[in-house]
C-alpha cells in the first residue's frame, strides 16, 4: 500500500513537472526592439534607381506624379501611398525633374 501511494505521488509530481515545463516554453518574452526604417532615404534611392533604369527615356523637365493606388481598387489610395509618392517625387526633383 505504501509503495502504491508512493508511486502515485511520484507520477503526480512527474505530470505536474511536465505541465509546468511545457507552459514555461509558451511564456511571453515581451516585444523585441525593432529598428525604424529610413523611408525617406529608401524612397530617394528608389527614385535614383528608376532614373538609372530609364536613362535616355526621360528628358529633364516637368513630370507628373501621382500617389500609389490600391491594387484592388484603383480609385483609392492610402496615407502610406501618398507619403511614398511624395518622397519619390522629391528624389526625382533633386535629380533635375520638376
Amino acid at each position: 500500500m505504501i509503495i502504491t501511494s508512493h508511486l502515485r505521488l511520484v507520477s503526480v509530481f512527474v505530470v505536474q513537472a511536465i505541465t509546468v515545463l511545457s507552459l514555461v516554453g509558451c511564456q511571453f518574452m515581451g516585444p523585441k526592439d525593432t529598428k525604424d526604417s529610413d523611408m525617406i532615404s529608401i524612397s530617394h534611392e528608389a527614385a535614383k534607381n528608376l532614373m538609372t533604369q530609364s536613362k535616355n527615356r526621360l528628358e529633364a523637365g516637368q513630370m507628373i506624379l501621382t500617389s500609389f493606388a490600391n491594387i484592388d481598387d484603383l480609385t483609392k489610395s492610402s496615407t502610406f501611398g501618398r507619403i511614398v509618392a511624395q518622397q519619390v517625387g522629391s528624389g526625382f526633383s533633386s535629380q533635375g525633374h520638376h
